[in-house]
Parts: structure tokens; C-alpha cells; sequence
């Protein structure tokens, strides 16, 4: 589930960070037109957007997982219930397997009780 909230994100940043690089780029002066004559200006504000955008969204990445409180007792505790649902899920399915015949055992130790 983490990876998979990982992977989304991910995928989410990169569409989003074109628009804001344009946005970026626009604001600092700097032209991306082919064959346009920036300013040094420009170009440095070029060079920040390209440092400190990764640098922010890292750091904003990272500030998601303070509270995160996942140690090995904790990790052990969810393990544990885990292997308790897989095994009711597959008790589950011997009987859904074979659903006709224990519906008759049923019925057979329901009448001799």
C-alpha cells in the first residue's frame, strides 16, 4: 500500500512540476524560446528553480512521515493479524471449495442432535 501511495505521488509530482518549472521560469525572467538571449539574472533564477523545487518537495516528502510510528512491536502486531486474516480467509474458501458436501455434513449433524 505504501509503495503503491509512492508510486501515485510520484507520478502526480512529475505531471504537476512542468507547470511550476514554466511558472518558475516566468517569474525569475527567463525566455525558452529558441534562440532567446537571457540575462544572468535569468539564468541564475533558471539554476534555483532547478534546486530548490526538488529540494522543497523532498523536504515536504519527508515532514509527511514525522508522527510515522511504525517500530518492530508494532510492525509484529499488524504481521500477526495479517496471518490471522489469511488463515480465517482460506478456512473460508476449504469450505466454499467443497460447499456441497459440507452443507450435507451440516445437515446430517444438525438432525442427529
Amino acid at each position: 500500500m505504501i509503495y503503491a501511495m509512492l508510486g501515485i505521488a510520484n507520478k502526480i509530482a512529475g505531471a504537476i512540476s512542468i507547470f511550476l518549472t514554466y511558472s518558475a521560469l516566468s517569474l525569475v525572467g527567463f525566455k525558452a524560446a529558441e534562440g532567446a538571449v537571457n540575462t544572468p539574472a535569468a539564468i541564475r533564477g533558471l539554476e534555483a528553480s532547478f534546486l530548490v523545487g526538488p529540494i522543497f518537495f523532498v523536504m515536504l516528502g519527508g515532514a509527511c512521515f514525522i508522527g510515522w510510528k511504525l517500530d518492530a512491536a508494532r510492525h509484529g502486531d499488524i504481521r500477526s493479524r495479517l496471518d490471522a486474516r489469511d488463515a480465517e480467509l482460506e478456512a473460508g474458501s476449504a469450505i466454499t471449495a467443497t460447499g456441497v458436501e459440507a452443507v450435507v455434513i451440516l445437515a446430517r449433524e444438525s438432525k442427529s442432535v
